[in-house]
């Protein structure tokens, strides 16, 4: 996916993804969303600060820390995860 710098929605649901490394490159990415997989772990989009979207609802995430570097993003959807601690959306001004 190294070569997809212009992508700028991304669409990866019910894919059975253990997780998303692979697309933490993405440049241009400012909608991404893959929602009813197996990721464990979102850690690895913390450098995609331009994201304004994000959806990665019925997952098995439990940690959204790195949420907080994504200053623009105006809509987040992450039911059905083991979220507890949702504190990093403060620096989300935009939500």
């Amino acid at each position: 996916m190294a070569g997809l710098t212009k992508v700028k929605n991304l669409y990866l649901n019910k894919n059975k993804l253990t997780n998303v490394h692979s697309i933490s490159n993405l440049v241009k990415k400012l909608f991404l969303q893959f929602n009813d997989n197996e990721v464990t772990s979102i850690d690895c989009l913390a450098p995609l600060k331009i994201l304004d979207k994000l959806s990665f609802s019925r997952n098995k995430i439990s940690d959204i820390k790195c949420v907080s570097n994504f200053t623009k993003l105006t809509n987040l959807e992450a039911s059905g995860n083991k979220i507890t601690d949702i504190s990093c959306l403060s620096k989300c001004i935009d939500l």
